[in-house]
């Protein structure tokens, strides 16, 4: 059976994995097992890796994600003050509960709606799991940010920022905003949405263009969902998406989903909803790229849309 060269470095991969999760289960000295989590470490979180987002296929990501995840915090048991292990460990936990859990029990049924809770209960819960392995990787790299942050000065903590922790803040930062998207009515999670968003707009505050507008796709949800009176801002939201589409070359169907959801649902703005979803749509997913499955997903949850679009919108008609 051919194998193309990605998925025989999946297999190479994996093989190493279980060699060396074999090899810190049987090595007794604590200095060599820390030799073997580096080199783990090296391979797996090396780099910008795009073995996960760049695939075609979601259900084989989706099958080979909790694996993935159960080795990263395997090797952290065994090095847990890796900072790098830790940012990958929160990377990985975040885009498994946004493809995998928060995205599919979205696009449930209305007389699945215990399933529904159940399963958003369940992404909120992956998403603290990675803000605890991020916080930890930033009290790492940056403890006087850390502290200042604990001490209920935000302001004066971002100032601390450094541009080596941009990574850690931004992963922190969708971490978080995930874990309060899963759940508006959790008012302990709620009540921190604006120091989530901070994360994220200090990570455009000292690099606009950081992984290629991804920062800004947040931040049109963000202004475009919330009401005017707690800070929400079409006129914001609407620069937040130029801002992602110009970094993105257009490459990425995000930015139209998230105006299209947030901005014209809200404003019952059918037709140009319509627009956003053609666009997203229209995205060239045949070749390989870091938004591969990304974007596949989009256009899975752009076809929910358009089926169930009378759910969110009030025609003439009604």
């Amino acid at each position: 059976m051919y194998l193309s060269r990605k998925y025989k470095e999946i297999i190479r991969k994996i093989t190493v994995a279980f060699f060396l999760i074999t090899l810190l289960s049987i090595l007794a000295g604590c200095s060599i097992n820390r030799l073997a989590v580096n080199m783990m470490t090296d391979m797996l979180a090396g780099g910008e890796s795009t073995v996960f987002t760049g695939d075609e296929d979601l259900e084989l990501i989706g099958e080979a994600l909790p694996f993935a995840l159960k080795l990263y915090e395997s090797l952290l048991e065994a090095d847990p003050d890796n900072a790098r292990l830790l940012l990958a460990t929160g990377k990985a936990f975040c885009l498994y509960a946004f493809a995998y859990v928060q995205t599919p029990a979205e696009m449930l049924p209305y007389e699945e709606y215990k399933k529904q809770e159940y399963m958003l209960e369940r992404a909120k819960k992956l998403y603290l799991r990675a803000k605890n392995h991020l916080f930890h990787a930033l009290d790492l790299e940056n403890p006087a940010f850390i502290k200042a942050f604990k001490e209920n000065t935000p302001q004066n903590a971002f100032v601390l920022i450094k541009e080596k922790d941009l990574p850690y803040i931004y992963w922190t930062g969708v971490a978080w905003m995930g874990a309060i998207t899963t759940d508006p009515f959790d008012v302990s999670l709620t009540v921190d949405l604006p120091n989530a968003a901070g994360f994220i707009m200090k990570v455009i505050e000292m690099d606009d263009s950081y992984e290629h507008g991804a920062p800004h796709e947040l931040l049109v949800s963000y202004y475009g969902s919330l009401p005017e009176g707690m800070g929400g801002s079409e006129e914001k939201a609407r620069f937040h998406f130029q801002k992602a589409v110009q970094y993105s070359n257009n490459q990425k169907a995000a930015p139209y989903l998230a105006l299209a959801t947030s901005i014209c649902i809200s404003r019952q703005n059918i037709e140009e909803f319509k627009e956003l979803l053609d666009k997203v749509l229209k995205i060239d997913i045949s070749e390989p790229s870091e938004y591969r499955l990304l974007n596949i997903l989009a256009q899975e949850k752009t076809a929910w849309y358009y089926e169930h679009i009378d759910d969110f919108f009030i025609t003439e008609s009604e």
